[in-house]
């Protein structure tokens, strides 16, 4: 990921951050249009429209807006959860790290890669004067500890709380629980051991570097290359696991807690709660599958799919029901975009950022 002197690599200028508004707020519309019309073409063979329009005819308005707003616990505690993770995390505000977090979903929506991981670090470095290389750190065990976190969230709501699934979807549930868990806990001892990366990458560039390569190899050892370098950023923090990374955790409970209790309260609201750790399960377990959408911003329409899925066969909701609630979720997540639209420009008219960037890169 580079020192602290190298800027090699995608870290934006003023320029990349202007353009940044308008194609990320595009990208956020554009999916939630997909989704909307692929609804459409599935209510219109499976339902009766008249179902849908009923469902948001008899909403109660009231709880609607309380678990609307409660879903944006999910980023309050995200940005808590990686400030917990900075060094000296008493000196960082909380309305700053909350924009720098939202401006990074908004760099996600705009461009491919973790180009809002390195943005966030950066920001954070001029901001807070924290180390851009740390502070990338920090973000990805930030990551790997709330995938390892819903991970084991997930494998305890299968194994002890009732969910209504029924008999046909069961083993399908139970092969995504345990690719989920297998997933999870494999990030979690990654960023707890990161030499467990970094060695299988030296050694495979050990032996492969030095031979002429085609662009299939070639292409195998870029993504090992990638591999090592977020190794190495890993271990920059791996060395002090302890009580920063369990108060890292308690975060990451709440996020869950308060996206789980804000689709509920949602769902309630549109008619029919549904089984509360079925919630509970779906949130956890697209937490595990979410970590895809830095490398393929794309991935929205798929992420929107299966929630709206797991909400059916997990929480028991109508199909027209669990639609309106995914349409609301996606809602939220366009607002945190827009949120991120207003904070950028604040946080980088105030502190200078585009006269050097934060020296964060991949390359």
């Amino acid at each position: 990921m580079g020192s602290p002197s190298d800027s090699s690599g995608p870290t934006p200028d003023a320029r990349d951050l202007r353009f940044a508004l308008p194609r990320g707020l595009g990208a956020a519309l554009g999916w939630l249009a997909v989704f909307l019309l692929l609804s459409a073409v599935l209510l219109r063979e499976t339902v009766d429209t008249r179902q849908l329009l009923a469902v948001w005819e008899h909403a109660r308005l009231a709880p609607l807006i309380v678990g609307f707003t409660v879903l944006f616990g999910g980023v309050g505690f995200m940005a808590l959860r990686w400030r917990a993770l900075l060094p000296e995390p008493g000196r960082i505000d909380v309305p700053g790290i909350f924009g720098i977090v939202a401006s990074g979903q908004l760099f996600n929506m705009a461009l491919p890669g973790p180009v809002g991981e390195l943005v966030a670090a950066g920001l954070v470095q001029r901001r807070y004067g924290v180390d851009g290389p740390h502070a990338l750190a920090a973000s990805l065990h930030a990551r790997f500890v709330g995938v390892a976190t819903a991970a084991a969230v997930t494998l305890a709501v299968w194994l002890l709380a009732p969910l209504p699934i029924p008999a046909s979807a069961r083993p399908l549930v139970l092969s995504a629980v345990v690719m989920a868990c297998t997933w999870g806990l494999g990030m979690g001892a990654v960023a707890a051991w990161p030499a467990l990366l970094v060695a299988p990458c030296h050694a495979v560039e050990a032996r492969l570097g030095g031979r002429p390569v085609g662009w299939v190899l070639r292409a195998f050892l870029r993504a090992v290359a990638m591999g090592r370098r977020f190794g190495e950023a890993l271990s920059i923090l791996g060395r002090r696991l302890g009580r920063a990374h369990l108060v890292a955790v308690g975060w990451n409970l709440c996020g869950l807690a308060s996206v789980t209790l804000g689709a509920w309260t949602v769902a309630w609201a549109l008619g029919t709660a549904g089984s509360l750790p079925g919630f509970l399960f779906t949130h956890s377990a697209l937490t595990v599958g979410a970590v895809l959408l830095i490398a393929f911003p794309g991935a929205q329409v798929g992420w929107d799919a299966a929630f709206a899925s797991l909400l059916v066969t997990v929480v028991g909701l109508p199909v027209e029901q669990a639609l309106a609630v995914t349409v609301l979720v996606r809602v939220q997540q366009l607002c945190t975009v827009v949120l991120g639209a207003v904070a950028l420009p604040l946080v980088t008219r105030a502190e200078g950022v585009g006269e050097g960037a934060s020296g964060v890169g991949l390359g």
